[in-house]
């Protein structure tokens, strides 16, 4: 679309250096001045196209003041699979995810590339699937605070809280509504790879630091003379004899 655009102000060009250049050499510069600023700002703003073999538009890019402003991408079929806006070059605020029949995916928020905020995910029926929060810093970014899920039917999954990746409480249904067992939750979402549970190393670290941080502080509760405990212990003995 640029190189279509500086062709034909380059033939504009041409055409008044050689009617105007004649009669008046200052207004012939002048006027070529003009046109090459308005090649300039109109380059500066605009909207480019991309499309599939097939002839579907496959992505959209606008450009404002010479930065990405935002960006559309659409699957094979025609349907809009992403839309959002862009700082700086990066990611930034709400950003929309679509199945390739046209539902909802996903209401994503991001700060400089990296999930930060709101956080939701949907089933193709449009039953939410996962809310949450995240949080992070550098190339990663963490679930933080509460996080619900719900089976496709809209019956709840689980309800899990976390300190910035580190899965304190959880408590997890089965499709029956029974209370089961839970497994860890520990994804991230990583700038080069997306969402991934490749956990960074410092991330675990801190998990296993607050893991024994609770462990210890269990142990020298259980170690304190009361009565509540002594019944507890009293309790233990009676029950394994």
């Amino acid at each position: 679309m640029t190189s279509i655009i500086m062709l034909l102000l380059l033939l504009i060009v041409i055409i008044i250096f050689v009617v105007i250049f004649r009669k008046s050499t200052t207004l012939g510069f002048s006027v070529i001045g003009i046109v090459f600023l308005i090649g300039y700002f109109a380059s500066m703003n605009q909207t480019t196209k991309e499309h599939y073999d097939n002839g579907q538009l496959k992505s959209e890019m606008k450009v404002k003041s010479g930065e990405l402003e935002s960006s559309k991408l659409y699957h094979e079929n025609g349907q809009l699979a992403l839309e959002g806006a862009y700082r700086d070059g990066m990611k930034n605020g709400l950003w929309k995810r679509y199945y390739e029949e046209g539902q909802l995916e996903a209401k994503l928020m991001f700060q400089d590339d990296l999930f930060y905020g709101r956080i939701e995910w949907y089933y193709k029926n449009g039953q939410l699937q996962e809310l949450g929060y995240w949080s992070g810093y550098g190339k990663d970014s963490y679930r933080d605070n509460d996080h619900k899920w719900w089976y496709e039917d809209g019956k709840i999954k689980s309800e899990r809280d976390y300190d910035y990746g580190y899965e304190k409480t959880q408590i997890c249904w089965d499709e029956e509504g029974k209370k089961i067992e839970c497994d860890t939750v520990l994804f991230v979402y990583n700038k080069e790879e997306g969402l991934t549970n490749n956990i960074p190393l410092d991330l675990l670290k801190s998990n296993m630091k607050k893991t024994m941080e609770e462990i210890n502080k269990s142990m020298e509760e259980l170690r304190k003379p009361s009565f509540d405990n002594f019944e507890k212990l009293e309790y233990i003995e009676v029950k394994n004899k």
